[in-house]
C-alpha cells in the first residue's frame, strides 16, 4: 500500500509554485505611466515629454513663423462623467520674423483659434483643435462657437472635422 503523505509530497511543488503564479497574476498594476487626474502640471510634462511642443511651431509665408503657447494655467474642463474627462487649454499665437528676430506677442486672428485638447480615460490623448469659422471676432469661444473645428490627434496624425452652431456640434 502506498503512503498517502510522500505522494502528497511529490505534488507539493508544483501546487506551491501554481500557488505563486496565481498570487502574482491577480496584482493590480499600480506604476504610474500616465496621469489619471487632471493634475495640470503633470499634463504639461507629459505633454512635452511626448514631444509634441513642436507641432505649436507653425510656418507663415518665408519669413514667418507662428508659435502657439499653451496657457496651461486657464485649462478648461469641457466635460466630466465616470470614464472619460475633456480639457481644453488655449494657445496664444505669437508671430517671429525668422530674419530679423522681431516677435509679435499679441497675435490675434480673426475668426480662428486653437486649443490643446485633452481627454483623460484609461490613457491620456491630446487633440490639437482648431476653429475656424466665417464671422470677425477676435475670440473664439467654444461654448458658442459656429463653424468648423479640426480635430487632430497629435499621436496618430488623423484628423477628424466637425461642424458646430452656437457650441453644439451638428
Amino acid at each position: 500500500m502506498r503512503n498517502i503523505t510522500s505522494s502528497a509530497f511529490r505534488y507539493l511543488p508544483a501546487l506551491m509554485l501554481g500557488l505563486i503564479f496565481l498570487l502574482n497574476g491577480c496584482k493590480k498594476d499600480v506604476s504610474p505611466q500616465e496621469p489619471n487626474e487632471t493634475d495640470i502640471t503633470a499634463l504639461a510634462k507629459l505633454f512635452s515629454e511626448r514631444g509634441y511642443q513642436s507641432t505649436l511651431i507653425q510656418p507663415f509665408g518665408d519669413t514667418l513663423v507662428i508659435t502657439w503657447t499653451p496657457e496651461w494655467d486657464k485649462s478648461k474642463q469641457q466635460v466630466k462623467n465616470d470614464s472619460m474627462e475633456t480639457l481644453l487649454i488655449p494657445l496664444i499665437p505669437q508671430l517671429k520674423n525668422i530674419k530679423t528676430g522681431i516677435v509679435i506677442t499679441d497675435a490675434h486672428f480673426l475668426g480662428f483659434a486653437k486649443y490643446i485638447n485633452i481627454k483623460i480615460a484609461k490613457t491620456t490623448t491630446f487633440y490639437l483643435a482648431e476653429y475656424t469659422t466665417n464671422s470677425e471676432v477676435t475670440v473664439v469661444n467654444p461654448d458658442t462657437f459656429s463653424g468648423i473645428m479640426l480635430l487632430r490627434n497629435l499621436e496618430t496624425n488623423k484628423t477628424f472635422v466637425y461642424k458646430y452652431l452656437n457650441g453644439t456640434q451638428i
